[in-house]
């Protein structure tokens, strides 16, 4: 099972490069732009 991050950034361009260096590093990554969304996340996924 793959180690799984909650990404928080409000840059899509730079969430997107941080989130691919991530997946290549063999993390699942859930990626929020705000901290609203962030929240969400949270609360429906396991970390």
């Amino acid at each position: 099972m793959n180690k799984k991050i909650l990404l928080v950034e409000d840059d899509e361009a730079l969430g997107i490069a941080i989130e691919f260096s991530l997946r290549n590093e063999g993390y699942e990554v859930i990626r929020a732009s705000s901290v609203k969304e962030a929240k969400h996340q949270f609360v429906h996924n396991t970390f």
